[in-house]
């Protein structure tokens, strides 16, 4: 983890300094209710963000399992998975024209229920694994020629790009 933080720090220096609004004047803005909002961030700090080629994402995925009967023992677990990360559009930000950059992490929490309850090798959650923070992708991408032709380089996740079928959550 002590290798990482320079990253981490890195990556979110860059992103508090490309997503500061500019200092012109205090606008009247009117109040909307949390549960109204289009985003968790509301309007005016997503627009800002995308205005400047900013896009935070993030999600979170919670497991918890219980088993009554058989296996190694009884009882319940937990098990979370964290996915967030940034994507620049480096033209907006900086002015690089077709270039981009992304960077996705993960943070695994909890325990797995295949090897505390069940003892199996097929495990039961896809949030589960080692409680830790992981550098999931980090690249970056050059569109030339229109766009017909993009080049991407980096550490890629195979599965984001190739292997996920748009039908494939229904199994």
């Amino acid at each position: 983890m002590k290798g990482l933080a320079p990253v981490i720090l890195f990556s979110c220096a860059a992103t508090f300094a490309i997503a500061q609004p500019p200092i012109v004047g205090v606008e009247e803005s009117k109040s909307v209710g949390f549960l109204h909002q289009g985003r968790l961030t509301g309007s005016t700090m997503e627009g800002g963000l995308a205005e400047r080629g900013v896009r935070l994402f993030g999600g979170y995925t919670a497991d918890v399992f219980g088993k009554t009967t058989g296996g190694l023992k009884t009882g319940t677990v937990y098990a979370g998975l964290l996915d967030f990360g940034i994507n620049l559009d480096l033209e907006k930000a900086v002015g690089w024209e077709g270039a981009s950059l992304s960077t996705t992490w993960i943070w695994l929490s909890g325990r797995d229920a295949s090897e505390d309850l069940a003892g199996n090798f097929l495990t039961i959650s896809n949030a589960a694994g080692f409680s830790t923070l992981q550098l999931f992708e980090l690249w970056f991408q050059q569109n030339v020629w229109d766009d017909r032709l993009s080049l991407r380089t980096g550490l890629l996740s195979a599965d984001s790009e190739f292997v996920i079928s748009d039908s494939g959550g229904l199994f």
